[in-house]
């Protein structure tokens, strides 16, 4: 499998639900309304619809079998902090890779800003966490809008380091590792002599369910994978009232967390349709039909755990989304530096998952490197088989993370 440097962690966290009084039960169980702008909005739909792409192009590019998982979000954030030092043409094809062709740079700043102060504060029950931060090489010359844009809109940690101590890379993946709660312990293995910046962003998520699952009634159950094996399985099981709905080729629940605003999406294809046929008819706009027509109802619920972490390399999927020009000799970051070369040499991610009976635990890492260049009653709702899963914020319906488990894994 292909490596990547992008930094991205995302966590929510356990909270328990003891005895309480009433306002405090209906305060668990009632999310927070958040309203969008129109700018917002547009960045919301821009980055789900980016991230449906980036799934689909992944999973051409591995192994049939492979279980994938990504952070739309982390991969755009650290992206966006590099936008702000290219220009002309450079900007124009990032952006238009981003799907952020038709806004403003300065809109698409304060639309993040924005966004990420509401994830942070929607649920105390749930912690979100969301961190940037850019490491350039000490002696090298940065442009003082371009740090203090980074700063300002997206809360960076800005830091030079000398490169050329060998302990330097060992301090920018502590950062990781603190900012990830050690689940992503690194993001970067060895610093060239042209690398002169890392951007990266790290998105941590830890959150219990509403209804958690009971230990005692997880039973190791067959899975069938695409491959036409079999596996046993730890299999999660209980009957609850949960959204549901049943689209074309698929049925979709909904498990939310904490006070209801985070919730993971869970779709099943029917059987004989394959996860990359789901993930290749899936888009912004089935996305918005799903979740917008999500309709309580009570299913026997039966959910694999798993746990698992990935990691990849994005250069060439970022190039054939049309974001080559930045990768090239032709690259223009003027706005980084106004006299060296500069061009994007890795963008590197790396994604943690866990699902259990308590929760889940997410974790995300993007790096960018920058280099010098020369229904009815009860349903069944039996997951046994390769899945596509997604976790969401229900008001803003934007993706933190989205994959799929051809294979239910729990590695150490």
């Amino acid at each position: 499998m292909k490596k990547i440097t992008l930094l991205t962690a995302i966590v929510l966290v356990a909270f328990s639900f003891s005895s309480c009084s009433k306002e405090k039960k209906e305060e668990i169980i009632t999310p927070k309304k958040i309203v969008l702008t129109a700018d917002q909005k547009e960045l919301v739909d821009a980055s789900n619809k980016f991230g449906f792409l980036m799934l689909q192009g992944l999973v051409k590019d591995e192994e049939a079998g492979t279980n994938l998982f990504i952070s739309p979000l982390s991969i755009e954030l650290a992206l966006s902090m590099t936008l702000n030092g290219a220009m002309e043409e450079t900007n124009n094809a990032m952006r238009e890779a981003m799907q952020f062709s038709d806004m403003e740079m300065s809109n698409i700043n304060l639309s993040f800003k924005n966004l990420m102060q509401e994830l942070l504060s929607v649920d105390k029950r749930v912690i979100t966490e969301i961190a940037n931060s850019i490491w350039y090489r000490l002696g090298f010359v940065v442009e003082k809008n371009f740090i203090d844009v980074n700063k300002e809109y997206y809360n960076a940690e800005v830091l030079g380091l000398d490169f050329e101590a060998p302990n330097a890379k060992d301090i920018i993946n502590q950062w990781v590792s603190d900012k990830t709660r050690k689940r992503i312990p690194k993001i970067i293995d060895e610093i060239d002599a042209d690398d002169v910046m890392f951007l990266i962003n790290a998105i941590y998520f830890k959150g219990l369910w509403q209804s958690e699952f009971k230990p005692s009634e997880t039973t190791q159950k067959p899975f069938y994978m695409q491959s036409g094996n079999t596996k046993m399985v730890p299999i999660m099981m209980q009957n609850h009232t949960f959204p549901f709905y049943s689209g074309t080729n698929y049925i979709a629940a909904e498990l939310p967390y904490g006070r209801g605003n985070y919730g993971m999406v869970v779709l099943l294809p029917d059987p004989g349709i394959t996860t990359d046929r789901l993930i290749n008819e899936l888009n912004e706009e089935e996305w918005n039909r799903l979740t917008r027509n999500l309709t309580p109802a009570l299913m026997d619920l039966q959910l694999p755990k798993f746990r698992f972490s990935y990691e990849k390399t994005l250069n060439e999927m970022l190039i054939s989304m049309g974001m080559g020009v930045a990768f090239s000799d032709f690259a223009d970051f003027r706005g980084i530096n106004n006299e060296k070369r500069l061009a994007i040499s890795e963008v590197k991610h790396k994604t943690f998952v866990e699902v259990n009976e308590e929760g889940t635990e997410a974790a995300a890492v993007t790096s960018v490197t920058v280099g010098i260049t020369s229904m009815p009653s009860t349903i069944k709702f039996n997951v046994n088989r390769p899945f596509v899963f997604a976790i969401r914020e229900k008001y803003t319906n934007a993706i933190l993370f989205i994959g799929c488990v051809e294979e239910p894994l729990m590695e150490d």
